[in-house]
């Protein structure tokens, strides 16, 4: 039996698409070309239409927008009648005219006769004419506006050299002192009456000119303001004239003040002269031309809106002609969409029968395979495409046992550096200590992290601190075993696992070997880095058995060896675990003195050996320990090393000393100086500058009484932001000191870089200025220098009176030490201050 026809194409599911489209296709452009045929007919007549308005329209449009042209050029005309403009509105005349001439009467038979006549024949012949006589008289600025060559020519540059005159006196720098003020707001008042002066005689030019289209009376009342503010100047000229008769200056009152006075005359009389000009009856010709020119404007736009009216009444017939097109429209739209919903309806049957189905079940199939379950499809393809879905589906399959295994990989190893995290070190280490239980080896653990890596993070950026993660990882890898494990365990903390380890010699070994890695530079971004790493050692089943503890003893010898100096290697034992345990007890001690209110401000006086009415000092901290009794900061400054709780302590001292002040102003009426440090931490991380900042901006009532002390090494970290934020601190008025000095990093450049406005010469200096002849001359030196730099020098340590008569000699009177006062507790700080105030003066 021959098989049936069969169409070439139809054995895949594109093929019978394609054939049944073809077909819808067919049916649907018959339906679509017999509407298409009796819409077009009925359109045709009424683009026909359309078309010859639509021109007429434009020509309209431009007929509109040269009329608009013409009008502005009239009116820019009337105020700038240069030859240009001139040219412009002589040329936009003739165009309108000659657009006029073009229009269809036929379209406006239902316009008044007279007023088309008018719109294309006479309004644009009048307007050229008027246009003409009005360029007649502009040629000619004697009979337009005779003033205004006055006011342009002869008034302007009088204006401009007086406010130069003014502008040079009020920014002199001989005005801009405390003894100068009241001089320097008089001639601040003296300018705001010039331009108000200057402002008057404007406002009187545009009234006479008609831009605000005032009275006669309203004229002449700016008339009389102006002659009153005219004898005001020549008063205050002759009071500022004594006011400055002090030879202080001479500058002033013998060069800028007489250019000043002879051009305000100047400005006085030719200022009559153009208001003689301005009020006299026939100031300028050409008003009534441009009256005329308006009446005829507004009659030329009145009959344009006319013109487009008409056209919008002739579109509103066009569009009902089109709406009835369009109601045919949707008549046959309506048919084809219930044709095209019978043909969607087959179409979905057939696309149920032959794909959904077949997809439900590969489906399901995926499922069974997500549960570790398998099952073959029972299908047999009827097409290419069901072919290709099960050839994907286990296409599919394989690639979820790839993904599996790639996942299984990122769970165990770390994203950037590609080595094992802390899962799978955790796994390796733990397996490493069951296998020494089986024989004599030893496991050792290193754990290692890269010193000061946070402040590269916050100098540099976090994308430069990856990229040395990365080569570190780079190197640790080429001096280990192939059986060794080496792990990142999260920041900038690595951990290797030594299997098979003899004696700890051998883990030495490696440990030195990893030291010398970081010997050699790290080149990043064409920048050179220098970096060293702490190491801690443990080892198993020695010290431990257990994987977590055997973690936690070499985190405790890193921190060791961090705490010896960085850039070494420690072996864990029990003291340094005891020594952890006292760390951690002796930071708990510290919050809770800080929330218990353990800690108070002592306060050293500074002496002014000149001046016993000065009054300051520097705020110093003590801690009253529960049971170790007073602290001084040495004891625990150092513990913090630059945490948030040494950031806590600073806050609390710049408030404490602010209430300590604010005491003594109302018990004394006086505000003492105070003078605060600044640890490391408040310049090495943007949120602690900024903190810090607020708190000295917006917390601090007078901040001309606080005084902040900065060592050189502290901003030498980020020189850029410490720059800006002392410069914003010391611009709200708070004097920076610069503490230590010759002890740090000490750099002439430091003194130009930061606004520094006092040196504290360092005790090791001062102490040996009687027998030690470098620090003598060393001494004499800082105070020459600061002296000529403008600075306040303060000596501190001073202990004996041959100190006090050396540092006198040299120039320093402002002495801190011993040999005036120990560091004094509030109490007796405050009777320090009530006795200095009540003692009779030297």
């Amino acid at each position: 039996m021959k098989s049936p026809l069969r169409l070439p194409g139809l054995n895949s599911y594109r093929g019978r698409y394609i054939f049944l489209t073809t077909l819808a296709l067919i049916v649907i452009s018959v339906f679509a070309y017999s509407s298409w045929k009796d819409i077009t007919e009925a359109n045709q007549l009424t683009q026909h239409n359309i078309s010859i308005r639509q021109d007429n329209a434009n020509l309209l449009n431009q007929i509109t927008n040269q009329f608009q042209l013409t009008r502005a050029q009239v009116y820019k005309y009337s105020l700038i009648p240069d030859s240009v403009k001139q040219t412009d509105i002589y040329h936009s005349a003739i165009v309108l005219l000659e657009l006029s001439e073009h229009i269809d009467i036929s379209l406006f038979d239902d316009v008044d006769a007279e007023i088309l006549n008018n719109f294309i024949f006479q309004l644009p012949i009048e307007l050229h004419q008027n246009i003409v006589k009005l360029i007649t008289i502009r040629s000619n600025s004697e009979l337009w506006i005779p003033a205004t060559r006055v006011m342009s020519e002869q008034l302007s540059p009088v204006n401009e050299r007086v406010i130069t005159h003014l502008n040079s006196i009020t920014q002199d720098e001989d005005l801009n002192t405390p003894e100068a003020f009241t001089i320097l707001a008089r001639f601040l008042d003296f300018k705001n009456l010039w331009l108000s002066t200057i402002s008057e005689f404007r406002l009187l030019a545009a009234n006479r000119l008609g831009v605000f289209d005032q009275t006669m009376e309203g004229i002449m009342a700016r008339q009389n303001n102006l002659s009153l503010r005219i004898e005001q100047l020549r008063s205050q000229l002759q009071q500022l004239h004594q006011l400055i008769n002090d030879e202080q200056y001479a500058f002033i009152r013998d060069v800028v003040f007489p250019n000043l006075k002879t051009d305000i005359e100047q400005w006085i009389q030719l200022h009559v002269k153009a208001k003689t000009l301005l009020l006299q009856e026939f100031w300028r010709q050409d008003i009534l031309i441009l009256q005329q020119l308006e009446v005829l404007l507004k009659q030329y736009s009145r009959s344009i809106i006319i013109l487009q009216q008409e056209l919008s009444r002739q579109s509103e017939l066009d569009i009902q002609n089109l709406n009835h097109i369009n109601r045919t429209i949707s008549f046959n739209l309506i048919l084809f969409c219930l044709v095209s919903l019978i043909v969607v309806l087959i179409g979905f049957f057939i696309f149920d029968r032959n794909i959904l189905r077949p997809i439900a079940r590969t489906t399901h199939a995926l499922y069974l395979q997500s549960r570790g379950l398998t099952q073959e499809l029972d299908m047999t393809p009827r097409a290419s495409e069901t072919r290709e879905l099960i050839e994907s589906f286990n296409l599919m399959s394989e690639q979820i046992h790839q993904r599996e295994r790639r996942l299984d990989f990122m769970a165990h190893h770390d994203a950037l550096t590609g080595l094992p995290n802390r899962l799978l070190f955790n796994e390796r280490l733990e397996h490493a200590i069951r296998l020494t239980e089986r024989s004599n080896k030893q496991v050792c653990l290193m754990l290692l992290d890269l010193d000061r890596f946070k402040l590269i993070n916050d100098t540099l950026g976090h994308l430069f601190g990856d990229k040395l993660l990365q080569q570190t990882a780079t190197r640790l890898k080429d001096c280990i075993r192939a059986e060794d494990t080496i792990a990142r365990l999260g920041g900038d903390e690595f951990a290797i696992i030594l299997e098979n380890i003899n004696t700890p010699h051998e883990a030495e070994q490696i440990a030195r070997k990893i030291i010398q890695l970081f010997i050699k530079p790290f080149i990043i971004d064409e920048q050179e880095i220098h970096i060293s790493t702490s190491i801690g050692l443990s080892l198993a089943p020695s010290h431990s058995r257990n994987e977590t503890t055997l973690t936690r003893y070499a985190d405790i010898a890193m921190y060791q060896s961090k705490s010896l100096g960085r850039n070494q290697f420690t072996w864990f034992s029990e003291d340094q675990e005891n020594a952890q345990e006292s760390m951690i007890n002796f930071e708990n001690q510290i919050r809770e003195g800080i929330k218990n209110n353990q800690f108070e401000l002592y306060f050293q006086p500074l002496v002014d050996v000149k001046d016993s009415n000065y009054m300051a000092s520097e705020a110093l901290l003590r801690w009253n320990h529960p049971q170790r009794g007073l602290l001084y900061p040495e004891s625990f400054i150092a513990i913090l090393d630059n945490s948030k709780l040494l950031f806590d302590l600073t806050c609390w001292v710049i408030k404490e000393s602010h209430r300590f002040q604010i005491k003594i102003k109302k018990q004394f009426n006086l505000i003492p100086r105070i003078s605060i440090n600044l640890p490391s931490i408040v310049f090495q991380q943007n949120k602690y500058r900024e903190k810090i900042s607020v708190l000295l901006m917006q917390y601090i009532d007078h901040p001309e009484c606080f005084v902040l002390e900065v060592t050189e090494d502290t901003l030498i970290t980020d020189m850029q932001n410490s720059s800006a934020m002392l410069a914003l601190l010391n611009n709200r008025g708070y004097k920076i000191a610069l503490d230590d000095f010759g002890t740090g990093q000490s750099s002439l450049s430091h003194l130009r870089a930061f606004p520094i406005d006092i040196i504290k010469i360092d005790r090791e200096f001062v102490r040996d200025v009687r027998s030690d002849l470098n620090d003598a001359n060393l001494v004499k030196a800082i105070i020459s220098l600061g002296h000529d730099l403008g600075k306040e020098i303060i000596a501190e340590g001073v202990e004996n009176q041959d100190q006090l008569n050396f540092l006198s000699d040299a120039g320093c009177h402002l002495i801190q030490g011993h040999y005036f006062s120990l560091p004094l507790p509030v109490s007796d700080y405050t009777t320090y201050l009530e006795q200095q105030l009540n003692s009779e003066p030297a």
